[in-house]
Formats: C-alpha cells, structure tokens, sequence
C-alpha cells in the first residue's frame, strides 16, 4: 500500500518509460497483490524484502554478503537492532538507490522495479516503532494492566494507512551518495515521530481483547506515519530516474546547493537542557521556550528567527557523509539567559570535522576529531558574530562548546556556563 502510494504519486514520464513483466504468469504469482498496470506493480515490489524465501526473489532481500538487507536502520555491522549507524545506513541507502539506478540506464525495467521495490521497502521500515525502536521496551514502558495477557505488541504498529493522497516527490540528490544524506535525514525525523505514537497505540491495543481488534485506530494513529513513508519512497524513485536520464529542473538542483543545519537530526548530543535540536527558539533556565535574543554590539540586544541552542558545555555531532564544502553560521549569545554569565565566564567554542563517523565520549567536550576549523575562546556578553568554516571532507562535523572551570578563594572549582545560540546555519556544497 505505501509502495502504491509512492508510485501513484510519480510523474507520468517516469511510469512511461517503465516497461517491466506484465505477463499474468508474472503478476498472478499468489505472492502478489492484485496487479493490473505498471504502477500496481512498481508499488507491490516493496514487498520484495519480505518474498526472501521465494527463490526468484531471495537475491534481491540479501545483501552481497548474503545477509538479509536489514528490516530497519542498520546498526554498524549492517543488521537491524543495536545502536544505530549513520555510516552504515548512508553506505547501504547508496548501495540500494545506485543499483535501482544503474538498471534504468541499462533499460532492464523489470530488474529496475526490483531493485526499486527493495530501496522501498528499506526507507519504509524505520517510520513504525516496531522496526525502528527495541521492541522490549514497548511493554517495559507500558506495561499491561491485564496480568493474564502476553502479547507482542509489534503486530499492532504494523498498520499502514493509505488514507493520504498521493505524494508530490523533490529531488533529493544528483548522485546516490548525495541522495542517502537526505534520505536518512528524513528517517530519523520519521523514527522520532513514530515514537511519540507508541504510547497511543499501545493503550488502543490493550483496550481490546485481542491485537487485531483495534486494527481501524492503529491505522488512523499512524496514518502520518504511512504519509511520510510513502513520500521519501517516492523522493527516492524519482531521484533515481532523474539520476538515471540526468533529467533535472534547475530549481531543484538550485535548491541542493545549501542545507539549512536546523532541519538535520545530530546523531549525538551531549547531554543538557537541549535534549534534541528546537528549531528556532532558545530555553530558559526554567526550560521554558524563548525567542533568539541575543547581544549585539555595546551591549544591544538583537532578535534572530531561526537557528537552535547549544547549552555552553555541550557538543552536537552531525554525519553529513562529506556532502558540503562550507559551514555559514552567525555565533551569538542569549541576552535572556544570563546564567553562567559573569566575569568568570570562559567558553571554548568549536567547529570540528573528522572523515568517519566521530563515536568518542568525552564529559569534557574532547572529541579527537581530526580537524578544527575553527576555535573561539569566548567571555561574558559576546557580540553575535558571523562565521563561514571550511569542512571540505567532513564526513562528521562536531559543533561543541567546552567551559572552562575557574578556582574559588578557598579552592573550589566552579563553572560559569553560559548559553550559546547557532543562527541561520547553512550547509553549503
């Protein structure tokens, strides 16, 4: 179903060009869903991943190791569950999307739809907690109020909606490599939504006498979810045409050639009051939400709309799979939030990049990156300030902010932390 939405969503130059097996010895097989056109059938092989035990079809589920293609986000060694991997999840994104591309250019349109139904399938998982989220967690932290009861609550987030009209694709990229850094963007913002439904569905299911009682809700609390599933399937089908017959409107490679940091997902943030990025508003020393406002010159306070915070001993790291060639970014600090600003006030602030994908812990903003681009030793009131930073190569880029302690009279080692605010971040290839 979501794979049907994506294809009905295609422009119709791309669905022309496809000429795969029609033959009802094909498109009959009990496997199927009812297939009568092309689109039917470019939408049912997102099914492919799951036809693994179908000789015809079990290369196309498999990796070329022969491990299953994961039924989630990858984890570091390319199988679903564990920590997740941006590198992993960026490698195989490219592996999927550049084969599906690879057969269109070469015309092979039922290898094309496979190849595309696989990618599909892939991009689809992680937007239901079920293949996104440790499952045990799903009865840990709901736990049932029916002691005679054991189920597994998996089966009630497997609910696709098709209630949503079809979607209207962009462009996510020039090349595979180009496309995966988008693509998993927009995962990441799809598994954090599917988490905020966990705890709704969940009290649906356990209102029933059984899982599939509630099937009709499930599907209406994750009809979003099913939305947004289908549109990255679709982003991801027509990049891979435009790519394949290098078919491009200028406005949307015009709109590739920056990256508003705002809207990425850090895999990694220090832990502070900034618990995840909160697009255009600063928080206050009681956590409440407060405009950017933040020092100008003598002291004058200036009000910017967009950017995010970062607490002044704390560091983002963002995989960007050296995509870009420049960080545009202004430095201010908030004029609202005076904690931490006082005479002791020191911060290091940094932009750091490193090839890979930076894993290091570090309670002292240490990353070991392999690069600093740039380094700013900051006091009290500092003046909001524009920046642009070379990180030609950054596979990671690390923004951090290191407080430095001052000693008491009588010997106590204390921290002034002040607040920092990042505005209009821009990512620039």
């Amino acid at each position: 179903l979501l794979g049907l939405r994506a294809a009905q969503g295609l422009p119709a130059w791309k669905i022309e060009l496809l000429k795969p097996d029609m033959s009802p010895a094909e498109i009959q097989k009990p496997i199927m869903p009812k297939i009568t056109n092309v689109v039917e059938k470019l939408g049912a092989y997102c099914l492919i991943l799951d036809w693994i035990y179908q000789k015809e079809y079990a290369r196309y589920a498999r990796q070329d190791n022969g491990r299953w293609i994961p039924h989630g986000p990858a984890s570091a060694d390319f199988t679903a569950g564990g920590t997740i991997s941006e590198t992993a999840n960026h490698i195989l994104i490219t592996r999927l999307l550049q084969a599906m591309i690879d057969e269109l250019q070469a015309g092979n349109w039922e290898e094309a739809v496979r190849r595309g139904g696989a990618l599909g399938h892939f991009l689809q998982e992680p937007f239901t907690p079920g293949h996104s989220t440790d499952n045990s967690l799903f009865e840990q932290i709901f736990p049932d109020h029916n002691p005679l009861r054991h189920w597994r609550l998996h089966c009630c987030f497997d609910a696709a909606s098709g209630d949503y009209p079809p979607p209207k694709p962009q462009l996510v990229g020039t090349t595979a490599g180009e496309a995966a850094f988008y693509l998993f963007n927009d995962i990441k913002k799809g598994i954090r939504s599917a988490r905020a439904m966990i705890g709704s569905v969940i009290e649906a299911a356990y209102r029933g006498e059984k899982l599939q009682d509630n099937q009709h809700v499930y599907r209406s609390l994750l009809c979003r979810q099913s939305e947004m599933s289908a549109n990255i399937t679709a982003c991801a089908w027509h990049t891979a045409f435009c790519i394949a017959f290098n078919r491009f409107e200028r406005e949307e490679i015009e709109r590739l050639k920056t990256f508003d940091l705002t809207t990425a997902v850090p895999y990694y943030m220090h832990p502070s009051k900034y618990v995840h990025i909160v697009a255009d508003k600063l928080v206050n020393e009681n956590g409440w939400l407060i405009p950017i406002d933040v020092w100008g010159e003598n002291k004058v306070e200036l009000r910017f709309e967009h950017g995010f915070g970062l607490y002044g001993h704390s560091g983002y790291k963002y995989f960007i799979n050296g995509q870009f060639s420049q960080f545009r970014f202004k430095l201010g600090m908030p004029s609202r939030i005076l904690d931490g600003q006082n005479e002791h006030t020191h911060l290091c602030f940094s932009i750091e990049t490193d090839p890979g994908e930076n894993g290091l812990y570090s309670e002292d903003i240490e990353y070991a990156a392999k690069a600093r681009p740039l380094e700013l030793q900051l006091r009290a009131f500092e003046a909001v300030k524009e920046y642009t930073v070379d990180i030609r190569g950054a596979g990671t880029l690390i923004i951090s902010s290191r407080s430095i302690p001052y000693t008491k009279d009588d010997g106590e080692v204390c921290y002034a932390t002040a607040d920092l605010a990042i505005i209009d971040p821009v990512l620039i290839r």
